[in-house]
């Protein structure tokens, strides 16, 4: 078995924050058939990591800069392979006519 710390933390609307500090099991068996013994051994360690989970809200102000920073990645990207055609397909055409140096 391992343990995982989490904490759950909610609001519930009027600025009052629930926390709730849990550990969730992983397990895995093991059998072994053609045993004539009967044992049952419980190992067990505790992760070094836990996992925070959180209901909160973003305010607008936060939710205007992601929406913006995802439009201003995708232009980067676009613009990256616009250029890499363009440059490709001007070698290409360069390399067609014999004016390649």
């Amino acid at each position: 078995m391992t343990a995982v710390p989490s904490i759950f933390e909610s609001d519930f609307g009027f600025g009052d924050w629930f926390s709730t500090e849990v550990f969730q099991l992983k397990v895995h068996m093991d059998h072994q058939l053609g045993s004539q013994e009967n044992i049952i051994m419980f190992n067990y360690k505790v992760n070094a990591v836990a996992v925070n989970y959180s209901n909160s809200r973003e305010n607008l102000a936060q939710f205007m800069i992601n929406i913006c920073a995802i439009i201003g990645g995708v232009f980067t990207v676009a613009g990256i392979v616009d250029s890499i055609i363009h440059k490709s397909s001007k070698m290409i055409f360069k390399e067609s006519i014999n004016k390649l140096s």
